[in-house]
């Protein structure tokens, strides 16, 4: 309980914390408690006085002070007759009920909302983090994983948040409620009751251990469980395409059974730690039951103080039992709290400069720009070239050159190793990020889009962007005549990763999207890879039109779309190894030759 409170207050780190819910929650709780020991209190009254018709004493072992104080009411007890007992005390009993139900109620809903609350700012705050990480360390987790803890690990917080600490909370008030009225009835009995407690304690603290390892263990076999599907469910026509369902369902199977077996370790925990609480409540129930009947014929009990005793006694039990439980349920927060505290101490991507970008009218220079990832060998070695504004430049070479690291570095996902690059011979580290990035456009081989309408898609950029601008970077794109053909036209959904479109006509939107920002520099990171004939001349044409005038720097694969560029730079190993123009490469009879020559044949 102690290091559940210890990381709510660390959360405070990240968002405010509700406290004032909270607070009003556990008083309520409290409250709930003491309306329970009411009830009771009038049970032994109401045996001796009513049904008994003997006269009502207090216990002999209360203490002095506390007798003198009740004396009063025992004496009207005793002289009023039966009947108007009865009556009063079933009205009490009535009205205790009916202030229980609300504050039952109002301190749910108060947990509830304390919950919602949290789990809530807490997934805002995940997913912030997700968006804010630098690119360079989000790649080298799954994405399964990242799921896993914004759902599985998040939604276990939620049920402790919601369900556990409530019933945990108003268990411990009642345990204590109901223990000081067993305790005032009879301190012998209470003193026996108490040799009992290790029984419940120990096996808690052992199994607990184990049930916080399993979880952990739990948690980390979900996330492998997310990512398969995911990679499947991305990979399907692949999948379908090999005739592999089979396999992959064996797979899966595979990792879904390690899930159960982990989780089924748990379960079995969790019910052995029930049976053992409830064995040793029966055993305690009968010791109690004959030492306390041994102190009525001593007739230091009234029968209905020791009825009164073992009501108190078995209410006391269920929620003990229900506190042994959830501590149990505890070790589950306490094996997920580390997984989130590790996102949400995940650095974000650092804001290494303070000037804007307040135009762009030179150009921009690599100069002996070297990267590695981690200790393997350089990906780019020593790169030196110049972009001058205005101009195209084509990036070649075999697929793993460096020609997307080179990308990486430009927009700022990577730091350099060595080297420095600049813009307007301005090195990029002194500028903000927010405006660095917005001077560029990026459209990709894969296009990127969302699961929105076409509209969304183009004004990703420019959300504030009006219905003719949209419609005029559409036409630059060549894609507004088919937009318009669309019953929906602009507001069509285009399914996840813009399914529902073509290759060439995800390209041409990714293509008015990059034009209604109207960026200083355009990246086309092979933009017309994948595509058949036809849908590579309407991207063709597009390109054309958008790079009319702009700065471009344009990797493509196929090399017939660089004949004119302004110049030409082909990559290996991570270093220039020519560099010209189109024509100028061709006469050099050298890699961009061979390359080129290779492509024409096979076209």
């Amino acid at each position: 309980m102690y290091n559940l409170w210890l990381n709510l207050r660390k959360l405070e780190k990240y968002f405010k914390i509700s406290w004032g819910l909270l607070t009003a929650a556990v008083f309520l709780m409290a409250v709930d408690a003491l309306l329970g020991g009411i009830s009771l209190s009038l049970v032994a009254p109401l045996l001796d006085r009513v049904f008994n018709q003997n006269s009502f004493t207090l216990p002999a072992t209360l203490p002095h002070s506390l007798a003198n104080l009740l004396s009063g009411v025992v004496e009207v007890i005793n002289r009023l007759p039966p009947l108007i007992i009865l009556r009063n005390m079933l009205a009490i009993i009535f009205a205790a009920t009916v202030v229980k139900a609300i504050v039952a109620f109002t301190q749910t809903y108060f947990n509830n909302k304390f919950s919602l609350v949290i789990v809530t700012r807490l997934r805002m705050k995940i997913f912030e983090k997700y968006l804010l990480a630098p690119l360079s360390e989000s790649q080298k987790k799954k994405v399964g994983e990242r799921i896993s803890h914004f759902t599985y690990d998040v939604g276990i917080l939620s049920a402790t948040f919601s369900n556990t600490i409530s019933k945990l909370i108003l268990n411990i008030f009642q345990v204590i409620v109901y223990f000081l009225f067993i305790l005032f009835i009879n301190w012998r009995l209470t003193l026996i009751s108490l040799l009992i407690l290790p029984a419940f304690v120990l096996p808690l603290a052992r199994i607990g251990k184990k049930i916080r390892e399993l979880t952990q263990k739990s948690q980390v076999s979900f996330g492998k469980v997310n990512s398969y599907i995911q990679e499947v469910l991305i990979n399907l026509p692949v999948v379908k395409a090999y005739v592999a369902e089979s396999r992959e369902k064996e797979r899966f199977d595979q990792e879904i059974r390690n899930f159960l077996r982990i989780s089924l370790k748990s379960v079995k925990r969790y019910a052995v730690l029930a049976q053992i609480t409830e064995l040793v409540a029966a055993m305690a129930a009968v010791l109690l039951i004959y030492f306390g009947a041994r102190e009525v014929t001593r007739g230091v009990l009234t029968t209905g103080l020791f009825m009164a005793f073992i009501a108190g006694l078995f209410a006391l039990f269920s929620p003990l039992k229900t506190v042994i439980n959830n501590l149990a349920n505890l070790q589950q927060a306490a094996a997920v709290f580390p997984r989130v505290f590790s996102v949400l101490d995940e650095e974000d991507e650092k804001e290494t400069g303070e000037e804007r970008v307040s135009g762009f009218t030179s150009g921009i220079s690599f100069d002996s720009v070297s990267f590695r990832y981690g200790a393997k060998k350089p990906v780019l070695d020593g790169l030196s070239f110049r972009l001058d504004r205005g101009k195209r430049l084509g990036i070649v070479g075999e697929s793993g050159v460096g020609k997307t690291t080179l990308i990486n570095l430009l927009l700022r996902f990577y730091q350099p190793t060595e080297g420095r690059i600049t813009i307007d011979n301005i090195p990029v580290s002194r500028f903000t990020l927010h405006s660095y990035r917005r001077i560029f456009g990026l459209v990709t081989q894969d296009s990127l889009l969302f699961n929105d309408t076409i509209a969304n898609n183009i004004t990703y950029g420019r959300p504030d962007a009006g219905p003719e601008e949209i419609a005029e970077a559409a036409r630059v794109a060549n894609i507004h005549s088919l937009i318009e053909s669309l019953p929906e036209k602009y507001h069509t959904l285009i399914g996840e990763r813009g399914v529902l479109l073509s290759g060439g006509e995800r390209q041409r939107l990714a293509l008015a999207r990059a034009v209604l920002t109207n960026p200083k520099i355009l990246i086309l990171d092979e933009a017309t890879s994948n595509l058949d004939s036809e849908s590579e001349r309407l991207v063709q044409e597009a390109m054309e039109k958008v790079i009319a005038g702009r700065t471009c720097l344009i990797i493509a694969h196929r090399l017939s779309t660089l004949r004119d560029v302004d110049w030409i730079i082909v990559l290996e190993k991570g270093k220039i190894l020519e560099e010209g123009t189109h024509q100028g490469l061709l006469e050099k009879q050298g890699r961009y030759h061979y390359l080129y020559t290779l492509q024409q044949r096979k076209t």
